[in-house]
């Protein structure tokens, strides 16, 4: 099953030239430079995150992209006061680089969840501004690996594959001094209610990832999206539930559907009251996503007839087709995002 865009020819085109050619540099760096000129400081503020003996740096980039920042807080140079760190997806090498001065780090490690220039296109400026740095490009990597570490800058990170919205993407997990939580570093994987569309792999493929990962994570496990897409999700969400019940589209739905577009509204409200005030809306817990993240619960029957799809088809059918009407019905909600080169 082929998906969403990529299912027509002009799709599949401009995907190619994104990925394989001059364009895909040349079009970050006009969405770059018309974000800039919107969102002058960025499209949320910069916030950090601490914890036991880590700081994680959520870095905005472009219109809702995140770039990452781990640093090390046990090992700060007694003289200097210098600190390592660990970048995740660098899509904007200038701005990495005055966030490393700023903040004097050291940066030990730059790694790449996938491909796409959004999240590639700092990295061959680090490339020459650092000589031997340690890389960790989509490219270099092997479909299988699964449970590897990457050890940098006094940090160890396991690497996880899982593949959907490219045909090699990766998560980063970095498990807490406490280890009762861990960080989550998804990509294009997973965001905040929401999945990332599905350029070069079917929906079943998506599905085994999201499988992998649920068998991983545990429910206090945080996550970081590469992108802030939490208000849009969960709008699309509330009006799925709102549309069903004006529909009729689940008559014998088990669930209370007057209490879901009621929670969901409270959750667009949340979103909306942080978003004003440009807050990120990361990191988020693996719990609140098993319970509101749609694309996570393709099995529940009541999801699937949220999204039309009908129950004489094996479950992985089912399963499937629910994950492909989902990102139908969310064009259908927010089409102007159908504009975009990918």
């Amino acid at each position: 099953m082929e998906f969403i865009r990529m299912e027509f020819w002009t799709g599949r085109l401009r995907y190619l030239l994104y990925v394989k050619t001059r364009v895909g540099p040349w079009y970050t760096k006009k969405q770059w430079e018309k974000a800039a000129i919107q969102h002058p400081s960025g499209h949320s503020n910069e916030l950090n995150f601490e914890y036991p003996g880590i700081t994680v740096f959520a870095l905005p980039v472009g219109f809702d992209n995140y770039c990452y920042a781990i640093v090390n807080e046990l090992n700060a140079d007694h003289i200097t006061a210098e600190r390592q760190c660990i970048l995740i997806d660098v899509g904007d090498a200038t701005k990495m680089l005055e966030f490393l001065r700023k903040n004097k780090l050291i940066l030990s490690a730059v790694l790449s969840t996938h491909k796409h220039w959004d999240h590639t296109l700092g990295n061959s400026t680090l490339k020459s501004s650092f000589p031997g740095l340690k890389f960790m490009e989509v490219g270099e990597l092997h479909l299988s690996i699964n449970g590897d570490v990457i050890k940098a800058g006094g940090l160890s990170l396991s690497v996880c594959s899982t593949p959907g919205h490219t045909r090699k993407h990766f998560i980063f997990l970095l498990k807490l001094p406490d280890e009762q939580r861990q960080l989550i570093f998804t990509g294009d994987f997973l965001f905040n209610a929401g999945s990332g569309r599905l350029y070069e792999c079917s929906p079943d493929v998506q599905l085994a990832s999201i499988a992998k990962f649920v068998g991983l994570v545990k429910p206090t496990d945080l996550i970081f999206p590469g992108h802030e897409y939490a208000l849009e999700n969960y709008k699309f969400s509330h009006w799925l539930w709102k549309r069903s019940i004006r529909s009729e589209l689940l008559p014998s739905c088990p669930n209370d559907r007057t209490y879901l577009v009621a929670e969901y509204g409270r959750k667009v409200d949340k979103c909306q009251l942080a978003r004003s005030a440009l807050i990120p809306l990361v990191p988020f817990s693996v719990a609140e996503q098993l319970q509101y993240n749609l694309f996570l619960n393709t099995a529940d029957e009541s999801i699937q007839a949220l999204a039309g799809v009908v129950k004489s088809d094996g479950e992985v059918q089912r399963q499937a087709q629910t994950f492909f009407n989902l990102f139908k019905l969310k064009d259908e909600f927010w089409p102007e995002k159908n504009k975009n080169w990918f």
